[in-house]
C-alpha cells in the first residue's frame, strides 16, 4: 500500500504532471471505448498494431 501512495505523490509532482497526465487520460478514455465496445470491434484495428 505504501507503493501505491509513492507512486501516486510520484505521477501528481509538479515535474512529472505535464508528462504523464495526458498519458493517463489517454489510457483511461482508451479502456473505456475498449470496454464499451465489447472488444470485438476493435480487434482488427489491436492486430495492426501489434
Amino acid at each position: 500500500m505504501n507503493n501505491f501512495f509513492e507512486i501516486f505523490r510520484f505521477l501528481f509532482s509538479k515535474k512529472t504532471r505535464i508528462i504523464f497526465i495526458p498519458a493517463i487520460i489517454v489510457l483511461l478514455i482508451a479502456s473505456i471505448l475498449l470496454g464499451a465496445s465489447q472488444g470485438t470491434a476493435w480487434a482488427p484495428f489491436i492486430y495492426t498494431v501489434f
